[in-house]
């Protein structure tokens, strides 16, 4: 394994200006896929709730502090909601965010407010909570689209510009 981990520390491997060293058994190729195999073994012991991160943190701060750190930001856009980012939403919202709608969470779904297709991210403030109606049918084959502000404000705009607003 030591081998291993020395053979994703840069600066190892091959020579400088491309010269091969004669007793490197690897060749670049079969030395880039062990460099990535010892990369994400490392990842995911530091990360994620039983990793090494999240054992030290419950560790040094006790029961209070000790809930697993989970992003709020995937970064890119995911066509499925990870459970975590989904809880957060529905704790946020509480029900549709589209104007005068109260659907509860469990007849929702979550929205990407700027479309995957315009690489919008999977993050939590460009997400939103929508009954079924108003995400599949309102934004989606009606061609609304909405806006949701961190004070809580929403609004909704037609294709035909006309607006509907609503206070946190």
């Amino acid at each position: 394994m030591d081998h291993l981990i020395s053979l994703a520390r840069p600066g190892h491997g091959p020579a400088p200006g491309g010269a091969s060293d004669p007793a490197d058994p690897f060749s670049p190729a079969t030395r880039q896929r062990l460099r990535e195999f010892v990369l994400e073994h490392a990842i995911s012991l530091l990360s994620g709730p039983a990793g090494l991160a999240a054992q030290l943190r419950r560790q040094a701060f006790g029961h209070p502090l000790a809930a697993p750190g989970l992003p709020l930001d995937v970064g890119t856009a995911t066509p499925i909601i990870p459970p975590h980012l989904r809880r957060a939403v529905t704790l946020r919202d509480r029900h549709c965010r589209f104007p005068g709608c109260e659907q509860p969470p469990s007849v929702c779904q979550v929205h990407h407010l700027i479309p995957r297709a315009r690489a919008g991210p999977t993050a939590l403030p460009n997400l939103a909570l929508l009954c079924r109606f108003h995400h599949l049918t309102v934004i989606h084959r009606w061609g609304w689209t909405l806006t949701c502000r961190a004070d809580g404000t929403t609004t909704a705009t037609g294709p035909d510009g006309r607006t509907l607003a609503v206070a946190a």
